[in-house]
């Protein structure tokens, strides 16, 4: 439809109608939520060129029907003090919909679900049952990214190399390794990006903590009649680039394609850089490479 939307802190959207030429604010003195208030909108998802929502600080979750001119808020409603919800999406027909977020130490990771109600998106709860592997139990819950793979088939994914699978819509949840992969090395992987082309084949993004340097991180994600193959399909950088980190990945529309951003520091110059990769291929094991 050539629209789109981006969030961001104190209540900032900007839209364009014209494929991304032109960037507007959109501030009308008519909306009574997000624009010009003070809360930390962090996710936008949209299923159609009029209906979306927006999560944010406070477990706000928000809703639009007329292409984000105006907006209400949905229930649960929003929890004063609490923290944060990070990332929304939801299938194709709208049907199931999951919100992820920050989550207190002491309690398990934040997801919020919704299925077919009318309207779509009205109300939303907690899942029944979220199942983690013994001795892998992480103080820090936050969960940064979430997917739709097909069907009834969600991924999310964050901090400490926290990865969650359901397949009924958000209901359950299962905590997803690797295989061969140990804990105590997954771990330090800061997961900021997921992305699915089908049920068996996705994309998972971010950066190692703990290291000096730092070192952004892309691994594909392949099930193959339930063979499951975890690949590193990371960039090669110059070694000059330092203290870097990939933030988000998404496919075109075809699904042949992968694009991810990320930021470097590059030692020789003292500058920061704002880097696109591309990756040919999704269910391939070849390597994201720099374009701009």
């Amino acid at each position: 439809t050539g629209k789109g939307i981006i969030s961001g802190a104190g209540g900032y959207l900007r839209f364009r109608t014209n494929a991304g030429d032109i960037w507007d604010d959109e501030d009308h003195p008519d909306v009574p939520f997000p624009t010009a208030s003070p809360y930390r909108l962090r996710g936008v998802h949209f299923l159609d060129s009029d209906l979306g929502f927006v999560v944010g600080q406070w477990y706000r979750i928000a809703k639009t029907t007329n292409g984000g001119y105006t907006w209400n808020h949905v229930n649960p409603a929003p929890q004063l003090q609490g923290q944060n919800l990070l990332a929304i999406t939801f299938n194709t027909n709208g049907s199931h919909g999951v919100a992820v977020g920050e989550a207190p130490n002491s309690s398990g990771p934040k997801i919020l679900r919704t299925t077919v109600t009318a309207p779509v998106g009205s109300a939303w709860g907690v899942p029944s049952q979220i199942t983690e592997y013994p001795g892998t139990i992480s103080t820090d819950k936050e969960l940064r990214a979430v997917a739709w793979a097909g069907n009834e088939t969600f991924w999310t994914a964050g901090a400490t190399g926290l990865i969650y699978q359901s397949s009924d819509g958000g209901d359950q949840w299962q905590q997803f390794l690797p295989p061969g992969v140990p804990w105590s090395t997954f771990n330090s992987f800061e997961i900021e990006g997921v992305a699915f082309r089908d049920l068996n084949t996705g994309l998972f993004v971010g950066s190692t903590v703990g290291s000096t340097n730092g070192l952004g991180l892309a691994f594909r994600y392949l099930d193959n009649s339930g063979t499951i193959s975890w690949d590193d399909v990371g960039p090669t950088l110059p070694l000059s680039l330092n203290f870097w980190r990939i933030h988000g990945v998404a496919l075109n529309v075809p699904g042949d394609k992968a694009y991810a951003v990320a930021t470097a520091f590059d030692a020789s110059t003292g500058e920061e850089l704002g880097i696109l990769l591309e990756k040919n291929g999704i269910a391939g094991a070849s390597r994201f490479s720099v374009v701009g």
